[in-house]
């Protein structure tokens, strides 16, 4: 007996742009390079959280990143989520601000 209808699977899709990519949006790399908690805490806070989230977890870009990958259906692992926040920390919320930007444009919205 089947008890739920079938779901459409929808594609995995890559980031918007590249790891190192930051001169698509040099306003917002120099602001993560100059102060990188102050950017965090409001990318925390364009997702509804508190804008102080960030500076009471551990891993506060890796947390966002791996959340934000999985809802909106990027490619990647938490491994790899892992490695490039740990390797590349400021180029890691570089990439993340500029899909979160992408999404809120296609959508509207980022927290659906």
């Amino acid at each position: 007996m089947v008890t739920e209808q079938p779901r459409k699977v929808l594609p995995k899709r890559d980031w918007i742009d590249g790891l190192y990519s930051c001169t698509n949006d040099c306003r917002s790399c120099w602001c993560v390079l100059c102060c990188y908690p102050c950017y965090m805490c409001s990318m925390y806070r364009r997702y509804g959280e508190c804008c102080g989230t960030p500076m009471g977890i551990v891993f506060p870009g890796l947390v966002l990143r791996s959340y934000h990958r999985a809802k909106h259906n990027i490619q990647g692992t938490l491994c790899g989520d892992c490695a490039v926040d740990y390797c590349c920390t400021l180029c890691a919320a570089c990439q993340l601000d500029r899909d979160m930007k992408y999404v809120e444009s296609t959508t509207g919205i980022l927290n659906t």
